[in-house]
Parts: C-alpha cells; sequence; structure tokens
C-alpha cells in the first residue's frame, strides 16, 4: 500500500509521473497529474485535479506515464524531481510535434 500526500515540492524524488482522465468528486471527468515521490525512503503518491478533461486537447489520449525511476519490490530509486517530470509533461504536451499517440501505442 501507498500512504497519499496532499503537498509536494518541486526538488521532491520522483518516480513516476501520469496523466489520466478520472471521475472527480462531483461527478465530472476531469483530467489529473498522479505523482510517485519518494519521501523518507517511503513511495508517496499525489493527485492534483487539473480540471475538466474537456479544456485538455491531447489528441485522444486518455492517460500517459513517464517513469523517473524505479519501483520494484525491494527497488525504491528516483532519477528525476517533481520540477524535471512537470517539465517534460509540459513540453510533451504543448510540442505539436510530439506525437503522444505514439509514446502510447509503443508501451
Amino acid at each position: 500500500m501507498i500512504a497519499g500526500t496532499d503537498i509536494v515540492l518541486d526538488d521532491e524524488p520522483c518516480v513516476n509521473l501520469a496523466e489520466r482522465n478520472l471521475m472527480s468528486p462531483e461527478g465530472q471527468f476531469h483530467r489529473y497529474e498522479i505523482l510517485l515521490i519518494i519521501r523518507n525512503w517511503m513511495p508517496y503518491e499525489y493527485r492534483r485535479d487539473m480540471g475538466p478533461s474537456l479544456d485538455w486537447d491531447l489528441k485522444g489520449i486518455e492517460a500517459f506515464r513517464i517513469m523517473g525511476g524505479v519501483l520494484d519490490g525491494n527497488v525504491l530509486e528516483a532519477y528525476e524531481t517533481v520540477a524535471s517530470m512537470r517539465e517534460m509533461a509540459n513540453q510533451m504536451r504543448g510540442n505539436p510535434a510530439f506525437d503522444l499517440r505514439e509514446l502510447v501505442e509503443r508501451q
């Protein structure tokens, strides 16, 4: 089981950033940023509501994930920070030459 947190800092080690459309507590689909960070040698999950999913034109991509480390059994290691992972996601979303569909199809 992974504990949750309501706050993350830009310099915290980040294993994974995912974005996906999920049902919000209000009953509408919203876009969520989901971060898996390491704090005190333990994994924590942070979720940020990015607003209604209809506000995000991602060419039909419901979700994507960027790996920034390893979480496998007893191995817990991050190579990136929250800030660097967010920057990668912003670049992927903002670059019309980057086709998120290609990334999703390769997984």
